[in-house]
């Protein structure tokens, strides 16, 4: 795979394109370097591990946006956790309660929260207080506004009903409920992020 096929090419000097530039003429511009494509941005959900609440937020975000025109449908939904292995699977409880749903996680792998992620997002929403705390004190230049993602339901709940509570280690009727904890938020989400895009 490695071998360099044979040159058959034709050297430019054999067909008269190649010649010496005049003494003082100007030389050639260089070439610009090349630049980065812009990283889109994207809605993030954080959670601890990345393997219970995240997951399941990330996919009930993303089928609700199959139901949204443009912009909304073709934004980026993403997950991640701020104390996450990379490449874990969801887990069992959650995939199971939001295929129930009609909604496959099936193929979620964990990441760790990072600032590249932060930065890039069009919108961060944390489960808990906790987390929002963890992520402005381990990232203390990411400037980007951080909610919770229970903020956005109507009436707004009060205390720890604002928090979504990890059901992690629990049974399917848990991860059924922290599922319809995060459902309540979705059209609120929406909503917001209809605002967002028109500003």
């Amino acid at each position: 795979m490695n071998n360099t096929p044979p040159d058959t090419t034709t050297d430019a000097k054999d067909i008269g394109i190649l010649s010496t530039p005049d003494a003082g003429a100007d030389p050639a511009p260089a070439a610009a370097p090349p630049t980065s494509p812009a990283v889109p941005k994207h809605v993030l959900f954080v959670c601890t591990g990345n393997i219970c609440r995240s997951p399941m937020a990330e996919g009930l975000l993303r089928h609700a946006f199959k139901a949204q025109s443009e912009p909304l449908c073709s934004i980026p939904v993403c997950s991640a956790g701020t104390d996450a292995y990379e490449g874990d699977r969801a887990s069992a409880p959650g995939v199971l309660a939001m295929q129930i749903a009609g909604i496959d996680i099936s193929a979620h792998r964990s990441q760790p929260v990072t600032e590249e992620l932060l930065e890039n997002g069009l919108a961060i929403f944390a489960m808990t207080r906790r987390h929002i705390e963890d992520l402005q004190y381990f990232f203390p230049q990411v400037t980007a506004p951080i909610h919770l993602m229970r903020e956005f339901v109507t009436p707004r709940p009060e205390g720890k009903a604002l928090e979504v509570a990890d059901p992690y280690g629990q049974g399917l009727r848990e991860y059924k409920e922290c599922r319809d904890n995060m459902v309540e938020a979705i059209p609120g989400i929406l909503n917001f992020l209809r605002e967002l895009l028109s500003k």
